[in-house]
């Protein structure tokens, strides 16, 4: 009665193999998307610049061509005001700040500076 059975199973060096395979596609695998995590938060806060400046513009076309005066009355004006962001003020997905600079009469991310 104890004829040749076959075990179902795995033998210790196909579990080794397995678990050296799901090793090498993770170590391919993670890089890739913490990259691609970092490039969706790069695009969101070009988006929220983009919004920003436009936001900005819209300004200058309300009032006859008169930009923000600095960086207070810009946040007053453009950041603070629901007329001109009606969703709010965007947040830089990377926690930089943005910035008005009068003289270029353009917003920027502070996050980009420190790069």
């Amino acid at each position: 009665m104890s004829g040749s059975r076959k075990r179902a199973g795995l033998t210790v060096a196909e579990l080794l193999i397995v678990i050296f395979v799901l090793a090498a596609i993770a170590a391919v695998a993670v890089p890739r998307i913490s990259h691609s995590a970092e490039l969706s938060q790069e695009n969101d806060c070009r988006r929220n610049v983009g919004l920003i400046n436009a936001a900005v513009e819209l300004y200058a076309k309300d009032n006859g061509g008169r930009y923000p005066a600095d960086a207070a009355a810009f946040k007053t004006i453009i950041m603070d005001n629901l007329l001109y962001l009606p969703e709010g003020a965007p947040v830089c997905p990377m926690g930089g700040k943005f910035q008005f600079d009068p003289a270029t009469r353009r917003v920027s991310c502070s996050h980009t500076a420190s790069r």
